[in-house]
């Protein structure tokens, strides 16, 4: 025989794939070295995956327009019609290693509710937001749940679950993901192909809009805010700290250092609380191998223990460039939030006002001035000072009446 039972069992050994558990996946986060989910709730990494959330994007394709979200005291949602597709990119931005692939099941809850079955692959090295669609084919319109209010913090609600796979054995090469955002972070050729088709007469300014959306992602630019520059700051003492074991007193410099990068991590404590939840962890374990340090320690004595030093520094560093991605990538949401129709759940006159009456206000109240005139035209006194006047600050006053009631109808 050509190969014996012995070098058979050689290569299953050598090659096989292995399910990322739930534990797996948070123990990535933790380590942010392989597998990278920006941003990352823990509450969603159940069984043998990751639940991904839909973001405020959410097109139509029998309308061609995005879709309104609704809100009301228990979260945020979508009403999607009977026979339609939606395209929503995901709100979690990935990068994934060479070495890892994975595929997208549908979750059992969206499927008992009449939703059509979602399957797609994820590629080894994918960068990106993962653009997902999800099919109504029932005959009446469907809720989809987008987010939802626990204990007054809204969380995003599991669309699909995402299974990943990574192939061991072998010649394993370094899979550390630069934490980076590239650009645009997501399927750009299949949006861009949704903006290509000609404007339409009717509610073509709907459309432009999401045009205009479609062409901002492709071309969008993060900035550096409060949030990002305070990062920085961090990242910039821990320099500091790495560069201090070449003064002449290295743990004390080091110290120093220290005290200056507390004040930071806790400042602004109420406003990233949740966010900097791991970061001030990262910083503990530094924290305390620094205060078991004795600050007369000789420079032979700190060479043995740099390499503990160095991880842990560079533990927190890492987790620095996890915050700024996540930030960006919350960027990202706020800039299809500035495009995105928001309603708020309303009872039934309220929602009528809002749908067949408030956006037509201006031609009701200009029709019904031109209607008066012609009724009333040959008995009003037009060497009337007060009247002229009326007339002159007609549309004045129509502006105000229309931004009086939008308000009122449209409060939260």
């Amino acid at each position: 025989m050509g190969k014996t039972v012995e070098n058979m069992c050689g290569m299953v050994d050598q090659e096989h794939t292995v399910i990322l558990t739930a534990q797996n996946i948070k123990e990535h986060r933790k380590s942010l070295d392989s597998v990278i989910i920006a941003p990352f709730h823990e509450e969603n990494a159940k069984g043998i995956g990751y639940n991904l959330s839909p973001s405020k994007l959410v097109y139509s394709l029998k309308k061609r327009t995005l879709l309104a979200i609704c809100h009301n005291d228990e979260g945020s949602y979508i009403w999607i019609k009977p026979h339609d597709t939606i395209l929503t990119l995901s709100h979690e931005y990935l990068q994934i290693p060479d070495n890892v692939s994975g595929i997208f099941h549908s979750r059992v809850r969206n499927v008992a509710q009449g939703f059509g079955n979602t399957s797609t692959t994820l590629d080894p090295g994918w960068k990106g937001m993962i653009l997902l669609c999800i099919n109504n084919p029932t005959n009446k319109k469907i809720k989809l749940q987008i987010t939802r209010k626990i204990d007054g913090t809204e969380c995003q609600c599991g669309l699909v679950t995402m299974i990943m796979w990574e192939t061991v054995g072998g010649n394993q090469q370094n899979n550390e993901q630069i934490l980076q955002l590239d650009n645009p972070p997501m399927r750009a050729d299949i949006l861009s192909s949704l903006v290509s088709r000609p404007r339409r007469l009717w509610k073509n300014r709907r459309y432009a809009q999401f045009q205009e959306l479609i062409n901002g992602l492709m071309v969008f630019r993060t900035e550096n805010n409060d949030y990002i520059r305070r990062i920085h700051d961090i990242m910039g003492q821990l320099t500091c700290i790495e560069s201090s074991r070449y003064a002449e007193q290295p743990v004390k410099e080091a110290k120093k250092a220290v005290i200056y990068l507390r004040e930071l991590v806790t400042s602004n404590e109420n406003e990233w609380a949740v966010k900097d939840v791991e970061l001030k962890d990262r910083f503990k374990e530094l924290n305390n191998y620094m205060e078991n340090l004795n600050e007369d320690i000789c420079r032979s004595e700190l060479n043995d223990t740099e390499s503990k030093l160095n991880k842990s520094i560079s533990h927190m560093h890492r987790e620095c460039e996890y915050l700024i991605l996540c930030e960006k990538v919350n960027q990202i949401h706020e800039f299809i939030h500035l495009y995105t129709e928001e309603w708020w759940e309303r009872n039934t006159l309220s929602n009528v006002l809002c749908k067949y009456v408030l956006p037509y206000i201006p031609v009701i109240l200009c029709s019904l001035l031109l209607l008066s005139i012609l009724v009333f035209g040959n008995t009003l006194n037009t060497e009337s000072f007060f009247s002229n006047i009326l007339i002159s600050l007609s549309p004045i006053i129509l502006s105000v009446i229309v931004t009086l009631i939008s308000k009122l109808l449209t409060r939260k």
